[in-house]
């Protein structure tokens, strides 16, 4: 296939395995058996820890690998670890030989506490990107960890953030198949046209790996709509899912193709085993009513009479059931998506346009979400906001410090007009290379204080 799948991340080339018995065992005590502060904190000995900063160790040490003490302390859940190393001022966005903080490897380590700990203040934290792009909220996606996922959402970060591959967290669930997480993305409106930079969606990635549920999931708010859509190979999801020979796939995508143009929705009923279970019941009630109960009436006619009562409240009971949420007959509470799919899915979005760009420019659903004053889901999407904004300044500073690495100093895909708040005149004033490396330096100190102002504010 022309298709390139993801590559390992980062963090899966040079992270020990949570838990693992390879891990270096706690050290006995004291500061003597450790020669830097992250040694003490890798081996979980918070004595060893304290001991070391007393005598001045520095609190950024980094080892071999580029690891500091706060990020084993997140790794293991040492929290007075993280702690005394905060109150020491440890800067929690020193990144590793793989480009990960502190901050990845908490989201890894599904501490929430550390999360908290370490961005408190500074939020924009949330969106720094190891050396595969990847933030902590990708991640938590690659590792089905929707709880984290929800702590981040809540704090202002965007379901649409994106690696450098253009892969949104709905994309790489889809790729790695994790039913939950993908559900809990569509229910916070992630959108599903959106495309990388190979020109696939998330149904693709779907159809590619041959997860079917997720890819029920992705139908049932609207992607059947993107089943004739090509990536930039040519090949459209239903393409995908037959050369991968998987026919159920097939047969499900060109289904909802034809019930999508018959009745306008891409399914009969949410459940095909509730389907099955409806006609058997219907068949047992035909054969009890015509078959068995006139042949046995007159001479019982109060077992007949049982039975039905018995058969009805049954019947109740299961109606009940299905009622619930989730339910055979309950409405459904994840919002379809066809109205930001537009006429023509094939040119939703322009492929040419910088990352982080491609979700800035449409009014999310997340609009139609609010509480019972209409205040929460107005704030949060204004969070979401801001912070798509910071992601893409940021990511405009690293495309033109590429750039100006490569010596260029000129060209550029971007039209400026974002970055203006933060760097006056970057894009035409002609500067020379280390002027414009300093302008690209005060332009990032400027996005982080505006960050933090902005946590201090809404978050």
């Amino acid at each position: 296939s022309s298709v390139r799948p993801p590559s390992a991340p980062c963090w899966a080339r040079g992270m020990p395995p949570y838990g693992s018995g390879s891990l270096p065992m706690p050290g006995n005590s004291g500061g003597a058996l450790f020669a830097s502060v992250p040694e003490a904190a890798k081996a979980q000995n918070l004595e060893a820890v304290v001991d070391l900063l007393n005598q001045g160790y520095s609190v950024d040490a980094q080892d071999l690998d580029g690891n500091t003490g706060l990020h084993w302390g997140a790794w293991f859940r040492l929290d007075a670890v993280v702690a005394r190393l905060l109150e020491r001022n440890a800067r929690p966005n020193i990144g590793n030989s793989s480009g990960e903080t502190a901050v990845h490897w908490a989201a890894k380590a599904s501490n929430i506490s550390a999360l908290d700990s370490l961005t408190r203040g500074q939020r924009g934290l949330l969106s720094v990107r190891d050396c595969d792009g990847f933030t902590p909220f990708i991640i938590s996606a690659q590792n089905d960890n929707a709880p984290v996922m929800e702590w981040m959402y809540l704090k202002g970060i965007s379901v649409e953030e994106q690696d450098d591959w253009g892969r949104t967290a709905l994309q790489w669930a889809c790729y790695k198949g994790h039913r939950r997480t993908v559900q809990w993305l569509l229910s916070r409106f992630a959108s599903i046209v959106h495309r990388d930079h190979e020109g696939m969606t998330a149904i693709h990635w779907a159809a590619l790996k041959g997860h079917e549920q997720a890819a029920e999931m992705l139908l049932e708010v609207g992607a059947a709509h993107l089943l004739q859509v090509p990536d930039a190979a040519g090949d459209t999801p239903i393409a995908l899912a037959t050369r991968k020979k998987n026919r159920y796939l097939v047969m499900s995508f060109y289904k909802c193709q034809v019930l999508q143009s018959l009745i306008g929705r891409p399914y009969v009923a949410r459940n095909h085993f509730a389907n099955l279970f409806v006609g058997f019941i219907a068949f047992n009630v035909l054969v009890f009513a015509f078959i068995l109960a006139p042949g046995i009436a007159n001479a019982h006619p109060r077992i007949i009479l049982l039975w039905s009562a018995l058969m009805g409240m049954s019947l109740l009971l299961w109606v009940q059931n299905c009622s619930s949420d989730p339910g055979w007959i309950q409405p459904r509470t994840i919002l379809a998506q066809s109205r930001i799919i537009g006429e023509d899915p094939d040119k939703a979005f322009d492929a040419e346009q910088p990352v982080e760009s491609q979700m800035v420019h449409y009014d999310g659903l997340a609009q139609d979400w609010v509480d019972e004053d209409g205040l929460f889901g107005q704030n949060l999407q204004r969070m979401e906001f801001e912070q798509a904004k910071f992601n893409y300044q940021r990511q405009l500073i690293s495309e033109a410090r590429k750039r100006l690495s490569e010596g260029d100093c000129c060209g550029t895909k971007a039209s400026g007009t974002e970055l203006q708040p933060l760097i006056g005149g970057m894009i035409d004033d002609g500067s020379v290379p280390i002027a414009r490396q300093a302008q690209l330096e005060r332009a990032a100190l400027v996005l982080q204080e505006r960050e933090r102002a902005t946590a201090e504010t809404i978050g």
